[in-house]
């Protein structure tokens, strides 16, 4: 868990996931998500792809990419419906958007993400090339 919250701002933190949740704003709301993961999915993995990432300003960045991701949620979770993506299989396959603004600590040469956005994978990219 610490590499995720080393790669995470500790202050002004904004992540916000599919589902209608209430944004992420902290290290604890973050670790209680990924622990929320851990509980409900056996397995899960990803690629990523359509890479692009902007300069903003000096030491800040736009990074936006596609992410498969897969896995199989447990038989027995109550989140069950919310994670499937076929009713007749445990297992799931969402195409995702996430859109980074990162900031890089000169001292410390350290990438954290302040800003994390996910949605549709089909929603456009905000980098225009």
């Amino acid at each position: 868990m610490a590499y995720y919250l080393d790669h995470l701002a500790g202050k002004d933190l904004y992540a916000s996931f599919p589902g209608g949740g209430k944004p992420l704003a902290s290290h604890a709301d973050f670790t209680q998500w990924y622990n929320n993961l851990l509980t409900q999915t056996k397995w899960n993995f990803h690629d990523i792809g359509n890479i692009q990432v902007k300069r903003t300003a000096n030491n800040e960045f736009l990074v936006t990419f596609i992410v498969n991701w897969y896995g199989e949620v447990k038989a027995d979770s109550p989140q069950l419906a919310g994670w499937q993506s076929r009713k007749d299989s445990y297992l799931y396959h969402y195409t995702l958007r996430q859109v980074w603004n990162v900031s890089s600590d000169e001292s410390t040469h350290n990438i954290v993400i302040k800003r994390l956005v996910v949605s549709s994978g089909d929603t456009p990219s905000p980098i225009n090339d």
